[in-house]
């Protein structure tokens, strides 16, 4: 990408340092590694297991998904050799596997073990718990692992690692190493405020502007030219990282798509309080404050690029028209009420009204 520029690990000396040192502690079995989608928890737990593979540690990899999920200890199927057990001693012989002696301490990584099935967290709970093995865990935020791994944070038997989104000078250095060189300060500043801190999404915005030709470098620095278009590949890669599978939660995004940010009351009328909460629990909506008011905006707002980009006109002025509604039945109105009821109703196709003409 750019000038064979490489997608550094920016941003997170402090949590690698905590993961490889942690390892050293006999008190501590594992680190659970929570945030975001896009964040950069696969990134850092990969970067953890090479450093410590290099210092000596025998070290496995093995990874949860939805597929997997069916199946059970599906996840930790590709650790044993094809063949090598019984199906109805496969429990037994991973936790042989992981109870071996060993020079140094093992290390087993599990991403996304909120995708686990009940099997693989059972076995990844004994190997923590019953053998010297260390574990480096990675969850998404919002979504609910298996009990028996969030109780490895919970009984104080392993550290929890929240990854913040990343700072506008760590995103920076980001961009400019998947570059390949620096970008002007408009460019660094339009695709910091699409990504929002998430280190995925701006990779993906940079290869969208690249495959367009919107971004691209001449003499000076790299430029953004116009807008980076949504893509069909970057389209689907945020859907996927999104996983919204709740309709009502994926209904406050599409609003808010349409018309954020919203006050936080107008939002709740619409779509309810508890879809709300589980949009702000996933991580997928934004709360702000200005002045006495919470606003409520997409956490981030290449978010709402793609939900604009997909989303059928109609299903648009349906939003625009109940948005309209709403706020006319509401009694408290601020000043820029008015001029905001009718941009809505013209989008939504709705006339208006003697009085608001």
């Amino acid at each position: 990408m750019g000038d064979k520029g490489v997608w550094p690990l920016v941003g997170r000396s402090a949590e690698l340092r905590t993961l490889t040192e942690a390892v050293t502690r006999p008190d501590l079995a594992g680190v659970v590694v929570v945030g975001p989608a896009g964040v950069g928890r696969t990134r850092l737990a990969r970067e953890a297991l090479t450093r410590l593979a290099g210092q000596g540690h025998p070290t496995s990899w093995a990874t949860g998904s939805r597929s997997a999920g069916v199946i059970p200890l599906g996840a930790l199927l590709p650790l044993v050799p094809l063949g090598e057990v019984e199906t109805g001693r496969l429990f037994a012989r991973l936790l042989e596997r992981f109870s071996a002696p060993a020079g140094k301490r093992r290390v087993l990584a599990v991403d996304d073990t909120h995708l686990l099935d009940s099997a693989s967290a059972a076995l990844v709970h004994q190997v923590a718990v019953h053998t010297r093995t260390f574990v480096i865990l990675t969850a998404r935020q919002g979504a609910r692992p298996p009990d028996v791994v969030t109780a490895l944070w919970k009984e104080d038997l392993a550290l929890r690692l929240d990854l913040r989104p990343l700072g506008d000078g760590e995103m920076d250095l980001l961009l400019e190493g998947g570059l390949g060189g620096a970008a002007d300060v408009v460019t660094r500043r339009t695709l910091r405020g699409l990504a929002a801190g998430n280190p995925l999404v701006l990779r993906e915005l940079v290869q969208a502007g690249l495959d367009q030709g919107g971004l691209r470098r001449g003499d000076g620095p790299w430029h953004l030219h116009g807008r980076v278009q949504v893509t069909a590949r970057l389209a689907d890669l945020i859907e996927a990282q999104m996983q919204v599978d709740d309709p009502d939660v994926q209904e406050v995004l599409e609003v808010l798509a349409c018309a954020e940010p919203l006050g936080q009351p107008l939002l709740e009328r619409l779509t309810g309080i508890a879809a709300v909460v589980r949009a702000e629990r996933k991580g997928l909506v934004a709360v702000e404050s200005s002045g006495a008011r919470h606003l409520i905006r997409l956490a981030i707002p290449a978010y709402g690029e793609v939900l604009r980009a997909r989303m059928p006109r109609a299903r648009a002025r349906a939003i625009w028209a109940r948005l309209a509604e709403c706020l006319a039945a509401s009694r408290r109105r601020r000043a820029d009420d008015p001029l905001e009821l009718v941009r809505w109703r013209l989008r939504a196709g709705l006339g208006l009204t003697a009085q608001e003409l």
